[in-house]
């Protein structure tokens, strides 16, 4: 669950539920309310001095199925994205930070299901499992679009001395690659100790994500949950020379 700290109307920092929907409330933030969200329930928003419970309940949501298409042919696994090549930076985020990037797709593979996602890790300390959640957005504009996955929460758990390359298992989701491509965000949730609790600290996370250097146009946004919210153009700068572009070496499987 994402909790959000909003004074006048504007998000002024937030913090995670662990796996058990615990969360820890710093109260010498200076806000008026918090806003409560989960992919599969219904937000809400509680004033500060209200007087509520500590136990608090969210409304879940109503999933719509995908219709599916049943066929007798046979089909084959296809990997789209990029993988990490030589000329490549790992690069570490914070807690609520979120890297969206563009993966193309066809009128060959448009409507397939994606079925696995694939990046590249490096550790540091690697005393800490690392918690992210995994989003997929439409591409009919420049930005990521509208969530695709809205009813269907993707948090993956890596492990302390998990690193290299992390496949993440998708095909219990129904989530299709579209004609022009799909973003594909992953969300920094932060650190975790032996017994899943989120550890309540805003430092860089342990894990550094896997980026290629390309020198085409910008494919990849960057957002901060707990800021304004909003998708900025990722710019990586001394990796090589300022006038090149990264993208995380992101790919997926679709069949």
């Amino acid at each position: 669950v994402t909790i959000t700290y909003i004074k006048n109307d504007s998000v002024v920092g937030g913090t995670y539920a662990n796996e058990k929907g615990i969360a820890t409330l710093d109260l010498k933030k200076n806000f008026d309310r918090i806003n409560i969200s989960h992919l599969s329930y219904y937000s809400k928003t509680i004033d500060r001095h209200s007087n509520v419970s500590s136990v608090i309940h969210l409304e879940e949501k109503t999933q719509e199925l995908a219709e599916v298409i049943i066929s007798n042919k046979p089909s084959k696994p296809t990997w789209i994205g990029a993988e990490l090549n030589k000329k490549n930076a790992f690069i570490s985020a914070q807690r609520g930070i979120e890297i969206s990037t563009l993966i193309r797709g066809n009128e060959t593979l448009s409507g397939k299901k994606i079925t696995q996602l694939k990046f590249e890790i490096k550790r540091r300390k690697e005393l800490y499992a690392a918690v992210l959640k995994i989003h997929f957005y439409d591409a009919t504009t420049t930005l990521p679009g509208q969530l695709i996955n809205a009813t269907q929460d993707i948090t993956v758990i890596i492990d302390a001395k998990t690193k290299g390359t992390i496949t993440v298992d998708l095909e219990g989701y129904s989530i299709y690659l579209l004609n022009e491509g799909v973003f594909v965000g992953i969300e920094w949730l932060g650190l975790v100790d032996a017994d899943h609790n989120l550890l309540q600290n805003d430092t860089n996370n342990d894990c550094s994500l896997g980026f290629n250097r390309v020198e085409k146009n910008n494919l990849t946004f960057i957002r901060n949950k707990f800021s304004n919210g909003d998708w900025h153009p990722f710019k990586f700068y001394g990796f090589e020379n300022d006038d090149v572009f990264v993208v995380p070496a992101l790919s997926l499987e679709v069949e």
